[in-house]
């Protein structure tokens, strides 16, 4: 096995953060949770539950009038759309962590990595 070379970043409250790291205590969401999560800093992600994900490059939908007239169906054009599938049960917590792997890099892209106040609570 690979040793692993980078960082593993928790981003959180102060308070959640200090008693990780003095205490132990880890914080856990719902995938739901996750993927329902939107605010102004851009964090949430709402592919965050699915589970598998069909892209149409090249697609159409008819649409077929309710009186069935074969000379009313309407062609449309539905390429680059997607159709997910999505876990909307309970299936668990997370500890949401975000990973920096240096391997993943080209080699020595990264010079420095610099955090900004407005991820959070610093002091």
């Amino acid at each position: 096995m690979d040793e692993f070379k980078g960082l593993f970043i928790k981003i959180g409250q102060l308070e959640h953060l200090q008693s990780l790291q003095l205490e132990g205590l880890i914080y856990c969401q719902t995938l739901q949770y996750f993927a329902n999560l939107r605010d102004e800093l851009g964090k949430g992600d709402y592919l965050e539950n699915v589970v598998y994900m069909k892209y149409y490059e090249d697609a159409k939908m008819y649409l077929i009038p309710y009186d069935d007239y074969i000379s009313k169906i309407i062609p449309v054009d539905i390429s680059g759309s997607h159709r997910y599938k999505r876990i909307i049960s309970h299936c668990g917590n997370l500890f949401c962590l975000y990973t920096l792997n240096f391997k993943d890099l080209p080699f020595n892209q990264l010079k420095s990595l610099k955090l900004t106040t407005n991820l959070g609570h610093m002091s």
